[in-house]
């Protein structure tokens, strides 16, 4: 009787802690919901905003995520978990001066700024005004993180943006901005079409030189 006793507090005591693991490591799964919007200036000469279209996505050569594409097709394999192995606090990554304590968010991390829901229209706004007559500018959440500096963190979010011109030529980059203001705080990984090449003295600019784009971003 005493050995049926133990055994069933044993698988008992096993399932709780299998249950408890998964739960941990679904709370520490980085939750993304990207959402590719679109910015433009109307003929009120207001900015306006509407989830991107199709027919933008072919002109940005951009695959159009799943809900967009045609019901007829193969659909891509489930994504993998890109961030295995990362530091995760409230479903963000954590990075600069990080350490593991910091995964539990009982432990107190004071923070420079608060998320503004409005954050990416901010963003749009601001890259959007002074730009050329029929320019479009497109954009998307990648990762969602938290900076870790001198032990204060801050929430950022890193994105990819696209600006479409009239005549077909397009330019893109990543960049890290802040989660309050929209405030681009770093870009890299800028690509450009051929027909955007910038142009002094004659002479094409290599590639491996700092690019001023269309958004007055100096991005490397």
């Amino acid at each position: 009787m005493k050995k049926t006793i133990l055994f069933i507090l044993s698988i008992t005591v096993a399932c709780g802690i299998t249950f408890y693991i998964k739960k941990n490591q679904s709370e520490k799964f980085v939750d993304i919901k990207p959402q590719w919007k679109t910015y433009s200036i109307n003929k009120e000469e207001k900015v306006v905003s509407y989830n991107t279209t199709q027919e933008e996505f072919q002109q940005a050569r951009i695959p159009a995520p799943p809900d967009l594409q045609d019901a007829k097709k193969d659909r891509a394999p489930a994504a993998i978990n890109k961030f295995a192995g990362r530091l995760i606090r409230e479903k963000r990554v954590l990075t600069g001066d990080v350490n593991k304590d910091l995964e539990d968010e009982d432990t107190e991390l004071q923070m420079h700024n608060a998320i503004n829901p409005e954050w990416k229209d901010n963003l749009g706004k601001n890259l959007i005004i002074g730009q050329d007559e029929n320019t479009k500018v497109l954009i998307v959440e990648q990762t969602p993180v938290i900076e870790v500096r001198d032990g204060k963190g801050r929430y950022m979010e890193e994105v990819i943006i696209t600006f479409l011109k009239k005549n077909g030529n397009r330019s893109s980059y990543r960049a890290m901005v802040d989660s309050s203001s929209g405030q681009i705080l770093d870009t890299w990984d800028r690509t450009i079409n051929e027909q955007l090449m910038k142009k002094r003295g004659g002479i094409i600019l290599p590639s491996n030189m700092p690019f001023n784009n269309d958004s007055g971003i100096i991005t490397r």
